[in-house]
């Protein structure tokens, strides 16, 4: 759900989209525990994929160190880029220009050693 930065890219895809549902977290005491130490969105998408036994899609590195001490399965938005390319939906190195032109953060030391990495 867009409740927020609903002008920023991508936030009209995700608004129109009929795949992505609302869900409720149910523990919120968890979500309250893990709030201490991280974003408050970040420690519902966390219990909500504990609950859910879904695959999270995180970026932050201390929201993905959570995740990684409940047991979740990660990714990130780089990873969602390589399985599509895997899968002859993108071509890496362009998209992945592009979307660090749009303002995805990450230092050009890591940007070229995961362009090196990715076999694209």
């Amino acid at each position: 759900m867009v409740t927020r930065g609903g002008f920023l890219f991508g936030a009209d895809d995700v608004r129109s989209a009929s795949w992505i549902s609302v869900v409720p977290v149910q523990n919120r005491t968890a979500v309250d525990a893990l709030y201490v130490n991280i974003d408050r969105g970040e420690a519902e998408a966390i219990i909500l994929a504990k609950e859910e036994d879904a695959l999270l899609i995180i970026d932050d590195k201390d929201g993905r160190d959570a995740a990684l001490a409940v047991n979740l399965q990660i990714t990130g938005t780089i990873g969602i880029l390589l399985t599509a390319a895997e899968g002859g939906l993108l071509n890496f190195r362009e998209d992945f220009r592009a979307l660090r032109e749009a303002g995805f953060r990450i230092s050009e030391k890591e940007y070229q050693k995961i362009l090196d990495l990715s076999g694209f």
